[in-house]
């Protein structure tokens, strides 16, 4: 089991991102604030060794499609990917 999933909800203090990342075993969600200015959005994602890694992206009809500040999660050159809007793997 190896992905990414970003769920974009609605809280009291504006939108946030439930995030799961699986690398061989789901790790625990980790739920991030979003800045989120019409379709463009950027948030920070936490890692274990203190560090953050920083996604900048756009929503659009198909997805979510942007790239993290060091390329995790894509195999392009450039780094960017797109997390196809649809069912969570846990919804299938």
């Amino acid at each position: 089991m190896v992905g990414l999933e970003v769920l974009i909800v609605v809280g009291r203090r504006g939108h946030l991102a439930v995030i799961q990342v699986a690398e061989g075993v789901p790790e625990d969600p980790v739920i991030v604030p979003i800045t989120l200015k019409q379709t463009a959005i950027t948030f920070e994602l936490p890692l274990r060794n203190d560090e953050t890694l920083k996604f900048q992206g756009t929503i659009r009809q198909d997805g979510l499609y942007g790239r993290f500040d060091n390329g995790a999660f894509s195999d392009r050159d450039d780094g960017f990917f797109l997390l196809r809007r649809g069912r969570s793997y846990w919804q299938q």
